[in-house]
């Protein structure tokens, strides 16, 4: 989706002023069992080389968005490079270019579905993951695929879950170290990383200047599936009423709708926010597997009506309605300070212009 950091290899990767291996351009290649896999070209004018390494010769030059088939033969060295303070290390991969020419390409200058039956892919995804997040965070990440394979109960369930969330913060961190701010077209590919975090989808947020991890649930399905309890199948049904449109976790849940890029409007009046109450009420529970979680969901549903500077889409009538059924409701889950505040915002939404609310934000009033 967005084009590569590496856009470093453009013209030649001898410009990058780093050398790989003293042994590089002589050492043998590493056999890998050729599969069904094609890679394509992230940058314009790639070097197709005779032979791997940056002194092999040159026999021809690829546009970007070339489609290569592999052909199974990694080297057994890799080339550093450094660009904008991320340090890219990945090897040479030998290809076949559409108009039948057999060469060797820099494989930090390529995309690649992850997902495809080639261990050249796989070995590059090793390699690339490596070199963004470290040798020790891509143990951990092995680790959580084959906790994620081994979850039988739904204490598992939420264990794995809430380890993953941990996770996911550090991996976030670590992305915010080692890529520099700047435009959109500067950020690099990580898309293939949602192949190594199972569970989670890295999408593009910040104005497209960043990436972020986000919990895909229809991915968590399959393992709740397996288990016997009800509680991991209740907390699922609840994220997928929470973010109905695709059941990936966003920042802007489905009651409330994104207006700009780090805002939006409530959407109290559709009938969203007591939906998911009355499936955080029914869950809840002392020493529930998802008790903190789904106290911290409830804060957030509390907190999109109560919000000191708010703006509704639905007109005053609408969101009174809903307001009006929460209150009714009398929630178990919700603290005396949540009832004061949605009395509160009640009140003030019988005379929104008087206490500065934007209402009826869909029609632009």
């Amino acid at each position: 989706m967005r084009t590569l950091l590496i856009l470093l290899i453009i013209g030649s990767l001898c410009s990058c002023g780093q050398q790989p291996p003293a042994e590089s351009d002589t050492a043998s290649s590493a056999k890998v069992p050729a599969g069904p896999a094609q890679f394509q070209t992230a940058v314009a004018d790639l070097r197709l080389r005779e032979t791997a390494g940056e002194k092999g010769v040159i026999v021809a030059v690829l546009p970007k968005g070339a489609v290569l088939e592999d052909l199974g033969e990694v080297s057994d060295f890799t080339t550093r490079v450094t660009l904008r303070g991320i340090h890219y290390d990945e090897p040479w991969i030998k290809v076949k270019t559409a108009a039948g020419q057999v060469g060797w390409v820099y494989a930090g200058g390529l995309n690649f579905d992850p997902g495809q039956n080639s261990k050249t892919a796989d070995v590059l995804l090793q390699k690339r993951a490596a070199s963004i997040f470290g040798e020790a965070y891509v143990k951990r990440l092995r680790a959580h695929q084959r906790d994620f394979a081994g979850i039988r109960t739904e204490q598992d369930f939420a264990r794995v879950l809430q380890e993953s969330a941990g996770l996911r913060d550090t991996l976030v961190r670590i992305l915010e170290k080692r890529i520099q701010p700047g435009s959109a077209e500067e950020l690099p590919d990580l898309f293939w990383a949602g192949a190594l975090f199972t569970g989670y989808q890295p999408q593009v947020v910040a104005e497209g200047t960043a990436y972020y991890f986000f919990c895909d649930y229809r991915q968590w399905a399959a393992p709740a599936r397996r288990t016997t309890g009800p509680q991991d199948d209740l907390f699922l049904d609840l994220q997928f009423t929470a973010f109905p449109e695709d059941s990936i976790e966003y920042f802007f849940p489905g009651w409330t709708i994104q207006t700009w890029d780090y805002g939006g409007s409530s959407l109290l009046g559709k009938g969203v926010h007591k939906a998911v109450l009355d499936k955080i009420n029914a869950q809840s529970a002392p020493g529930g597997l998802f008790e903190s979680l789904l106290l911290k969901m409830k804060e957030q549903v509390i907190g999109d009506i109560t919000a000191a500077e708010a703006s509704f889409w639905y007109s005053p009538e609408e969101a009174l309605k809903e307001l009006d059924g929460i209150i009714a409701a009398k929630y178990k889950v919700l603290t005396q300070q949540d009832v004061v505040a949605l009395f509160t915002r009640r009140q003030q939404l019988e005379d929104p212009k008087k206490h500065g609310l934007t209402v009826n934000a869909r029609k632009g009033s």
